[in-house]
């Protein structure tokens, strides 16, 4: 029996804590068993493909097969596997040394040998995967921009200040915290003094917000 791996990944720990991982792990222990394949290790994780820097999982996982000799790779799909073409290109040099990609719901198998049309497939599958991506990117950008322009903040209320909804408004608005503004006001008086590190001021903070909550 040869050896493998499995990958099931998520993009975050919401659809971690859902049935996105358990059923890609049923998927992929069948696929396994009726492949007659030997697995060696399993990774269930939540991590974005979208970012080369943000796998670490992913590259523990290639760095795995290459020093067990690992012959084979089992992903739930392709968009499970990778997002983006850097990623891609690490598939491809474990490609090129004889280890084999299963992408079980697309019931597609990549190695060196494969037919040109099911690496097309799989190629075409990694460009719509990035054009997912690289969209959806856009589309939050341009939320984000019509929401500034009109005044509105896209984050969590700095110190000083708070998220608030009126009534039943959709979309909260920044005012100020009162207990916070008067912290962050006298913080920027003692600094000003030149007689403060910051690690003092940030022991000061936290013994001002401490007094204040057992008010």
């Amino acid at each position: 029996m040869e050896s493998c791996v499995s990958f099931l990944r998520v993009s975050s720990i919401d659809q971690r804590d859902g049935f996105s991982l358990d059923a890609q792990g049923t998927l992929a222990d069948k696929y396994v068993e009726d492949k007659q394949l030997s697995l060696v290790r399993n990774w269930a994780v939540d991590e974005s493909a979208a970012n080369h820097a943000d796998r670490k999982h992913f590259f523990a996982m290639l760095e795995f097969v290459k020093a067990n000799d690992v012959k084979n790779v089992v992903f739930d799909k392709i968009d499970r596997a990778v997002r983006n073409l850097e990623s891609a290109v690490e598939i491809e040099k474990l490609i090129k040394g004889g280890v084999k990609f299963h992408f079980v719901r697309e019931h597609l198998i990549i190695d060196d040998a494969s037919p040109s049309h099911d690496k097309m497939r799989f190629y075409l599958g990694l460009i719509l995967a990035t054009y997912y991506v690289d969209n959806l990117r856009g589309e939050i950008k341009k939320g984000l921009d019509a929401r500034t322009a009109v005044g509105l903040w896209n984050h969590i209320a700095p110190f000083g200040y708070k998220n608030i909804r009126e009534g039943n408004a959709n979309r909260a608005v920044v005012v100020f915290d009162e207990v916070e503004a008067s912290i962050a006001k006298e913080v920027f008086v003692l600094y000003a003094t030149g007689n403060y590190t910051l690690e003092a001021l940030t022991a000061f903070i936290k013994k001002q917000i401490a007094a204040e909550e057992c008010h």
